[in-house]
C-alpha cells in the first residue's frame, strides 16, 4: 500500500460505551451475535447514553436535526428555509419512490425506476432509501414504520449464507444477483446504527446487533487483505469501484465495533484517493473503476491499456465528493488532510465546467477534467459536489449558487431525473441543509419541531388534464399522452397514478409506463399540480399490454462451474425473452425430476449436493417467462468425482480471543468437507511461516514467543483427508504492549494536624521486568507537606528520595537482585495536611527500564484530596509547624517568621503559623504558641 498522505492522529473515540458489547457480538461471527445491554456516550457531555436494552417511542432525533457540524460551512440560508426545502423535496420523493409493490405484509422497499432494474430493487437504493428515512423521521411521517419495512426487505433478500444483501432483485421480490454491492450494505449498516440512536434497541429489533452482523460479514467478505480496499463484490478478485470507498462510515464502524482494521481500511481509502489525486492536480478526479496491483495500487492490466472505465468520472464516482466532504463535515482531517483537500479540489474545478450555470453539469469527464458526454446531468453531478464546496469558507459563492440551484428541483422519474439522480441529490440535500449529522456527536433532542409552513397565497388548482390517450402498447410498455392544463400561476407539473399508485412525474405532456407485465390491464390518471401543491386530476384511462405466447428459447451454455464427490454446481446462460424485462426464472431437472422447491432466478452457482460418487447425472434446465411460457433445454450431462478433489470451505471469522504481550491465541469458524467420512485439520501461519508442528483439530490456536507492540498477519488453512486446502482471509493483529499502569490510592479527605497516608503501586502487563523505576509524584506544597516514603514490598528498594524541587518528590527504586514486582502495591507515601481548605490533586510520573535499560511505557496516576482545616481543633492541637505537637520549635518557627504577611513572597510556606488567620504573623500568635506550651 502506499503511505498515507498527511494521515492525522486518531481522534479519542465518541462511543467508547458501546465499543465491548460490539466487539463480543463482532467476535463470534453472525451467527452467535447476541443482544447485550450496552450504552453509548456520545462526545457531547450532554448526550443521554441510548442503551441496547432502552426502546423510545419517540425519536430522540426528530427532522429537522438544526445542528452544526463539526466542521464546514453551510448554505446562506436560514435554517427555517433549508429545512422546508428538505421537507418538500423528502416528501415528493418519498411518494414517487417507496412502495409496498412486491413486497411482503410489514415490507417496504425502494423503487428503482431505471433500465438496469426495472422497477426492481437494488441494495444500493436500499442504502439510500434507509438513511434518508432515519434522519428525516418524525412524530408527524411514517419514518420509523417506513424504516423498519425497508430493514425487513433488505433481511429478506440477503445474499445466501451471508448478513449482507444480493445486488438485484426484481420488481415481484425475486433475488436475480446474489453477489453483494458493497456501497449498498455500508449505508444499510450505518443506517443502523444511527436508528440505534434513533428508536434504541431494545424493541422488535435490534438495530445495533443488526447493524454489528452486516459489519461483520462487510469486513470478512468486502475487504481485500492485506490492501484493506473494498472489493466490488465477495466473488471480486481485484476489481475496484471507487464509490465504495466511504472513509467517514468507516471511521465510525471501527469506533463502535472496536475493530482496529476500519482503520486499515479508512487509510487505503485515502492511500486511492491520494493516488488520483496527484495523478490529475488540476481536478483530482477519481474515476469509476480499475484493477488492483498486488500492493494495493491503482492499474489496469488489460491487453489494450487503460480502459474506459479506469479514466471515466461519471453517474457511480459523482458520488465521491459528497462521500469524502461528509468525513470532513463530521471529522474535519483527523482521518486525513484529504478530507480537505480532495473535494476542495474537485469543487474548484467544477466550477469552472459550468460557468455559473449548474444545469449544464455534464454526464461525465474524464479524470483529467475534459467533457467525456455532454448530455446533461446535474442532480447527481450538482448535488455531491454542493457538499464538496461545505469543506472550505473560500466556495462560499459556489456552494450558494449550486445550492439555490438543487433547491428549485424536485423528484422526477423522467431525464435528468431517476431513482439514481434523485437518490444522489436526495442524500446531497440532506447534508446541506444540515440534517445528515453524526448522532453519536449529539445529545437527544427529542422535541425538535417541523418547520413552519410557508403562507399560503394560491389555493386555486390548474385546470383538468384532458385527452389523455394510450398511444403505444407492446409487452411491458404503454406509451401516454395528453393536453396540457394551465394554471393561473404559471407552469404545471405532471403525476401519472398507476392503479392509484404514483409511478412517474414528468413536466412534458407525454410519459412512457415501463417494465408491466404481459397481457395485464393498467388503469392510469394524469394528475396536474401547481408550485403551490394544488391538484387536478384526469379522468381514468385503461391500457393493456400486448400478450405474450411466445416461449423463450431454449436455455443453453450448462455446464458444471465445479465437480466434488457429493455435489455438482452448475451455471448456464440466460436466454434473451422477446420482452424488454426479460424476468425469466428457472426449474432445474435431474434425470427428468425437478429439484428445486422455489424457482431459480440466478444463473451461477447452482449447487446440487447429496449426490453419490463417480455417478453420472442428466441436467435439464427450464426458462419461464412471466406469462408462464417456458423451454425446455437440452440433456447436459456430468459426473461427481471419483476420488475427493474439492476444497474443504474456508476458515471464517479468524478473531483474537487474547492477546498479551508476547502471544496470540486465535480462534475460527470450522471448515465444512464434502466427503462425509473425511476430517478437517488446520495449520496456522504467521507471515507465510507455519507455526504448528503438527495438524490442529479444533478450531483454536496460541501463538507464542511473539514481540510486544507489534503487529503480524495470520491465516489458518483448513485441509481435509485428501489433502485439498483452503486458505482463509489475512486476519492482522498486534500483540499488547508491555506497559507499567501506577497506581496511587488513599483517603480522599485529610484533616490539618492529621498525617495522611497514600499507597503507591503498579500493575503491569509482564512479569518480572521492570528493573529500575523512577518515580516522581507531583503536589501542591502550599497544601501538603510531603513527609516520608517507605517501601511495603520486600522487592522494592528505595534507594534515594529527592525533594529539592517545589512540589514535586522524586523516588528512586530497584529491585532485590534486579527484578521489582510488575504488579501490587509498593510504598506507603505519609503527607502532612497544611492549614488551609482547599483541595490537591498529586499525580505520578515514572521512568521504567528493563534489565536492559531499554524504556518501558508507564502510565501516570493522580488522585485528589479534599483538605480541611478547622481552627478551633488546630489552635487546641498544634502550634506553628504540622507536626501535630505544640513545642519550642513552633515557638521557634513563629519568632523566625514574625510580621510576615500574605504580601510576602514566601507566604504560602510560613502562613501555618497564622494562628488567628488576620493575614499576618504577629505577637498573637507567638502568645498562642507560648500559652500552649507544654499542654
Amino acid at each position: 500500500m502506499l503511505l498515507f498522505r498527511k494521515t492525522k492522529f486518531k481522534k479519542v473515540s465518541k462511543v467508547v460505551g458501546c465499543t465491548l458489547a460490539a466487539v463480543l457480538a463482532f467476535s463470534s461471527g453472525p451467527s452467535t451475535l447476541m443482544k447485550f445491554p450496552v450504552a453509548s456516550a456520545s462526545a457531547n457531555s450532554a448526550a443521554m447514553p441510548v442503551s441496547v436494552s432502552n426502546s423510545f417511542a419517540a425519536e430522540q432525533y426528530p427532522f429537522p436535526h438544526n445542528v452544526s457540524y463539526p466542521h464546514g460551512i453551510m448554505p446562506s440560508l436560514d435554517r427555517e428555509t433549508l429545512n422546508r426545502d428538505m421537507l418538500s423535496m423528502y416528501t415528493k420523493w418519498r411518494d414517487l419512490y417507496i412502495t409496498t409493490e412486491g413486497a411482503k405484509p410489514g415490507e417496504v422497499r425502494i423503487r428503482a425506476s431505471d433500465a438496469t432494474y426495472k422497477n426492481g430493487t437494488c441494495s444500493e437504493g436500499m442504502g439510500f432509501a434507509m438513511l434518508i428515512t432515519v434522519y428525516m423521521a418524525n412524530a408527524s411521517n411514517s419514518g420509523h414504520s417506513d424504516y423498519d419495512g425497508l430493514l425487513r426487505y433488505y433481511k429478506r433478500s440477503l445474499s445466501p449464507g451471508y448478513n449482507f444483501m444480493g445486488w438485484k432483485v426484481d420488481k415481484d421480490g425475486n433475488s436475480i444477483d446474489p453477489y453483494s454491492a458493497p456501497d449498498g450494505d455500508l449505508d444499510v449498516a450505518i443506517s443502523l446504527l444511527m436508528a440505534h440512536k434513533q428508536w434504541g434497541s431494545g424493541g422488535e429489533i435490534n438495530y445495533l446487533e443488526e447493524a454489528n452482523k452486516i459489519i461483520a460479514d462487510i469486513m470478512e467478505h468486502l475487504i481485500y487483505k492485506p490492501s484493506y480496499i473494498v472489493k466490488q463484490s465477495q466473488a471480486s478478485i481485484t476489481s475496484v469501484i471507487s464509490s465504495y470507498e466511504i472513509p467517514g462510515w468507516f471511521d465510525l464502524f471501527g469506533e463502535i465495533t472496536g475493530d482496529t482494521r476500519w482503520d486499515k481500511v479508512t487509510g487505503a481509502a485515502y492511500d486511492i484517493f491520494d493516488h488520483f489525486y496527484n495523478l490529475n492536480p488540476q481536478t483530482g478526479l477519481v474515476p469509476y473503476r480499475w484493477v488492483l496491483s498486488p500492493t494495493g495500487v491503482p492499474t489496469y492490466t488489460g491487453p489494450n491499456g487503460p480502459d474506459n472505465n479506469s479514466t471515466s468520472y461519471g453517474f457511480d464516482p459523482s458520488r465521491l465528493p459528497w462521500r469524502v466532504g461528509q468525513d470532513f463535515l463530521w471529522n474535519g482531517t483527523s482521518n486525513n488532510d484529504l478530507a480537505h483537500d480532495l473535494p476542495d479540489r474537485n469543487v474548484k474545478w467544477f466550477m469552472t465546467k459550468i460557468n455559473g450555470n449548474p444545469a449544464t453539469a455534464a454526464l461525465s469527464y474524464n479524470i483529467d477534467g475534459s467533457v467525456r458526454n455532454a448530455g446533461p446531468s446535474p442532480r447527481n453531478m450538482v448535488g455531491p459536489m454542493a457538499v464538496a464546496a461545505m469543506v472550505d469558507s473560500s466556495n462560499q459563492a459556489s456552494l450558494d449558487l449550486m445550492y439555490n440551484y438543487l433547491r428549485t428541483l424536485e423528484p422526477i422519474s423522467d431525464w435528468p431525473g431517476g431513482y439514481y439522480q434523485d437518490a444522489v441529490m436526495m442524500m446531497s440535500m440532506l447534508v446541506l441543509t444540515g440534517n445528515m449529522p453524526n448522532l453519536y456527536d449529539y445529545a437527544p433532542y427529542p422535541n425538535n419541531t417541523l418547520p413552519a409552513p410557508l403562507p399560503v397565497t394560491d389555493t386555486v388548482p390548474p385546470t383538468k388534464p384532458i385527452g389523455v390517450t394510450v398511444t403505444k402498447s407492446t409487452y411491458n410498455t404503454l406509451d401516454l399522452s395528453w393536453s396540457a392544463a394551465t394554471d393561473d400561476q404559471g407552469p404545471v407539473i405532471y403525476e401519472i397514478t398507476r392503479n392509484g399508485k404514483l409511478y412517474n412525474v414528468t413536466p412534458t405532456l407525454a410519459t412512457k409506463m415501463e417494465y408491466l407485465d404481459p397481457g395485464t390491464e393498467y388503469t392510469f390518471s394524469v394528475i396536474a399540480r401547481d408550485k403551490a401543491g394544488n391538484k387536478t386530476a384526469s379522468d381514468e384511462v385503461k391500457g393493456t399490454t400486448v400478450t405474450d405466447t411466445a416461449a423463450p428459447p431454449k436455455t443453453t451454455g450448462i455446464t458444471a462451474q465445479a465437480k466434488s464427490l457429493t455435489s455438482i454446481t452448475l451455471r448456464w446462460n440466460r436466454p434473451a425473452d422477446n420482452d424488454t424485462i426479460n424476468e425469466l426464472s428457472y426449474d432445474v431437472l435431474m434425470n427428468g425430476t425437478k429439484i428445486n422447491d422455489n424457482p431459480v432466478y440466478f444463473t451461477n452457482d447452482y449447487v446440487i449436493k447429496n449426490l453419490q460418487p463417480a455417478t453420472s447425472y442428466r441436467f435439464q434446465i427450464v426458462a419461464k417467462d412471466l406469462t408462464g411460457n417456458s423451454s425446455v433445454s437440452d440433456v447436459f450431462s456430468t459426473s461427481t468425482t471419483a476420488t475427493d478433489t474439492a476444497k474443504p470451505t474456508r476458515p471464517s471469522y479468524v478473531k483474537a480471543t487474547e492477546q498479551t504481550n508476547d502471544s496470540i491465541t486465535l480462534a475460527w469458524n470450522a471448515s465444512l468437507d464434502d466427503n462425509p467420512a473425511g476430517t478437517v485439520t488446520y495449520d496456522v501461519y504467521n507471515s507465510g511461516q507455519k507455526v504448528n508442528t503438527t495438524p490442529i483439530v479444533g478450531t483454536s490456536f496460541p501463538i507464542t514467543n511473539l514481540q510486544p507492540s507489534t503487529e503480524y498477519a495470520f491465516k489458518v488453512t483448513a485441509r481435509d483427508a485428501a489433502g485439498n486446502s483452503q486458505d482463509s482471509y489475512i486476519y492482522d493483529t498486534k500483540t499488547t504492549e508491555v506497559k507499567i499502569n501506577e497506581r496511587l490510592y488513599g483517603p480522599s479527605s485529610a484533616n490539618f494536624g492529621q498525617r495522611l497516608t497514600l499507597q503507591y503501586g503498579v500493575n503491569s502487563t509482564v512479569q518480572s521486568t521492570v528493573y529500575t523505576l523512577d518515580t516522581v509524584i507531583s503536589y501542591d506544597p502550599a497544601v501538603l507537606q510531603f513527609s516520608q516514603a517507605s517501601s511495603i514490598h520486600p522487592d522494592y528498594i528505595i534507594k534515594e528520595t529527592d525533594t529539592s524541587l517545589p512540589g514535586k518528590v522524586r523516588i528512586k527504586a530497584t529491585g532485590v537482585n534486579g527484578a521489582i514486582p510488575a504488579s501490587g502495591d509498593l510504598a506507603n507515601i505519609t503527607w502532612l495536611p497544611r492549614r488551609v481548605n482547599q483541595s490537591v490533586t498529586l499525580s505520578t510520573l515514572s521512568h521504567a527500564l528493563n534489565q536492559r535499560n531499554e524504556q518501558i511505557p508507564t502510565e501516570g496516576a493522580s488522585l485528589t484530596i479534599q483538605v480541611t482545616f478547622i481552627p478551633e481543633d488546630v489552635s487546641s492541637k498544634g502550634g506553628g509547624n504540622p507536626d501535630g505537637v505544640v513545642n519550642l520549635y513552633d515557638l521557634q518557627f513563629v519568632t523566625r517568621h514574625m510580621n510576615k504577611s500574605s504580601k510576602s513572597s514566601d507566604w504560602a510556606a510560613v502562613r501555618i503559623a497564622d494562628l488567628n488567620l488576620n493575614g499576618r504573623i504577629d505577637v498573637a500568635d507567638l502568645a498562642a504558641v507560648k500559652s500552649k506550651i507544654g499542654h
